[in-house]
């Protein structure tokens, strides 16, 4: 929303006409686009796997996926721009191409990344309040008699072990081993 009062700002102060309507309508549709594209990038971002154990692979594809925002994001608000122009019976004109797009890849890429920390960080905080704690990927047990159906227990320990912590379901538990008192 900056741009558009910055614009009309700058036009009042030098005496310049200023067209508040296309300021206005030029501001919002892009801002309608990041709106639209952010849970989109927040199912990336998720698709994307959060540990960090193969960077390059990871910088990759959001490199990629900052593109397709940005591809999306134009696209978008042009469509947006022409449809609302169309009906006075007025036309939109993007613009220099070469510098047009320079000028929202460069805007674009400031928002992917604020969007991307934002959704990273909002996770990180989500994890530290709800600890460490997660259940062990367990294989499921080989049952030999069909019609022997174990009950789902709700139960479960929260065990230390390698300076983390893993939820444990008590139906899980074939044995245990004390390897402290702590």
């Amino acid at each position: 929303m900056t741009g558009a009062t910055t614009e009309i700002i700058e036009n009042l102060r030098e005496g310049r006409p200023s067209d508040w309507l296309d300021a206005w309508i030029r501001e919002l549709s892009s801002g309608v686009m990041v709106l639209m594209l952010i849970p989109v990038v927040a199912v990336f971002l998720r698709r994307l796997n959060p540990n960090f154990s193969n960077l390059r692979w990871r910088a990759l594809r959001l490199l990629l996926g900052f593109v397709a925002f940005s591809l999306i994001h134009i696209a978008g608000f042009i469509a947006i721009r022409t449809a609302i122009r169309a009906s006075p019976g007025a036309s939109y004109e993007f613009g220099s191409i070469d510098l047009g797009l320079l000028y929202e890849i460069r805007k674009d890429f400031l928002v992917y990344v604020g969007i991307v920390c934002v959704l990273y960080g909002h996770q990180f905080i989500l994890d530290r309040r709800q600890g460490e704690a997660r259940f062990l990927a367990t294989e499921p047990i080989a049952q030999t008699e069909p019609t022997l159906v174990r009950p789902k227990s709700r139960q479960q320990f929260l065990v230390k072990m390698l300076n983390k912590e893993y939820l444990v379901r008590v139906d899980e538990i074939d044995w245990i081993l004390s390897a402290s008192n702590t």
